[in-house]
């Protein structure tokens, strides 16, 4: 079901006369946040692992890293009532990742250190800190312990969950010129990981190559086999079949890549969709349970646009128009996809979060986005 209906983008790419759900276009803003690193990869990686679970507890709680790019803060939302509270401050270049009974704090490019939060206990976190322009990117518990991406070094760094380095993956078979090959997204299957190398110039955020993906044995901590794949890669867990990987290529702000689909158990790569047949960056793609999905695209004027897409495969519908730059989404349980929207210059609006209901293909919040202190960066639900 899955592949028919992602087989519907290509064939149906967006166009001028698709079936509008809604009339709210606005005028797209420019992205502001000169951390260009964020921008690549925080956007639909943390919560690709955090509600695979069918047997867990129903989420009741959203915990956002939040920001205005100077200070940051933890936040939590109750999704029943939707309102916002800050829990603690933190790096303002943050992402969170829940997994199990924690919530992991990644201070990212500036402050590199992770913090261990007990849920619902956010004033004893255990924090530790890593290597000097480190640049967490993202987290996972694997086996019996914590292995971290790192933008700015060439090992992926494995702690233990009392924050006691046990060991390290040295990625420098893989770094290109500028040290590093920019280890970003990592998804979790068992006792492997799988970690997507974006492989960029890092001053100027160029492509350096093709893109690689890693998998590692933790148990072993070691890398079993890799793939090459398009330029600046970010990766998401299939919904329903462990052996594939979604993964989303091309550089920020060029519809130079596309959507495909690698099989790791035999290697093989599906093209889905291109960056140029859909006018713009896939910023982001999420799934609800019935198997319809939510399409996020960024024009190269920096408006974001969202796609409904039927599991069906007979209707793929724009949601509303053109909106400011949107960051998301990120998927509940509830079939509830988040979007971080930012400031509407056009009419001077604040921006929010923004809900979708993404099997009814609704904007849940058409009366106004959910407010919170500051601008949402990454949200994982648990």
């Amino acid at each position: 079901m899955i592949l028919s209906m992602l087989a519907l983008l290509i064939g149906c790419p967006p166009s001028t006369d698709l079936e509008d759900t809604a009339d709210t276009s606005t005028e797209g803003d420019a992205d502001t946040d000169t951390d260009a690193d964020t921008d690549a990869d925080s956007d639909a990686d943390a919560d690709s692992d955090s509600d695979s679970d069918a047997d867990a507890d129903p989420q009741t709680t959203g915990l956002a890293t939040t920001t205005n790019y100077s200070v940051g803060a933890l936040t939590s939302f109750d999704l029943g009532s939707r309102t916002a509270t800050d829990v603690a401050d933190i790096a303002s270049d943050s992402v969170v990742i829940v997994e199990g009974d924690y919530a992991i704090q990644l201070g990212r490019f500036g402050a590199d250190y992770v913090r261990l939060y007990t849920l619902g206990d956010w004033n004893n976190p255990l924090e530790f800190s890593l290597a000097e322009g480190a640049n967490p990117q993202d987290a996972h518990f694997c086996g019996d312990n914590l292995f971290i991406s790192q933008y700015g070094v060439d090992k992926i760094a494995i702690y233990s969950s009392s924050g006691n380095p046990v060991g390290s993956i040295d990625l420098s078979s893989y770094s290109d010129a500028d040290g590093a090959p920019e280890a970003a997204a990592m998804v979790k299957d068992g006792d492997r990981l799988f970690v997507a190398l974006q492989m960029l110039n890092t001053a100027d955020f160029s492509s350096a190559g093709p893109g690689q993906i890693l998998e590692i044995d933790c148990a072993a901590q070691s890398i079993t086999q890799d793939w090459e794949v398009g330029v600046n890669p970010r990766i998401q867990a299939h919904p329903e079949d462990p052996e594939l990987l979604f993964i989303r290529t091309g550089l920020f702000g060029s519809p130079d890549g596309g959507l495909s689909i690698l099989n790791v158990a035999d290697g093989s790569e599906e093209d889905v969709v291109s960056e140029s047949d859909l006018g713009g960056d896939i910023a982001g793609l999420a799934f609800a349970s019935t198997g319809r999905a939510l399409l996020h695209v960024l024009t190269p004027s920096y408006a974001s646009q969202l796609y409904c897409v039927d599991a069906g495969g007979e209707a793929m519908n724009q949601l509303g128009g053109d909106m400011p730059y949107t960051s998301g989404p990120w998927m509940n349980d509830r079939d509830e996809a988040w979007l971080a929207v930012g400031y509407n210059y056009g009419t001077e609006t604040e921006g929010g979060v923004m809900i979708v209901d993404v099997d009814a293909c609704e904007d849940v919040t058409s009366e106004g986005f959910v407010p919170s202190t500051l601008g949402v960066s990454s949200i994982s639900f648990y």
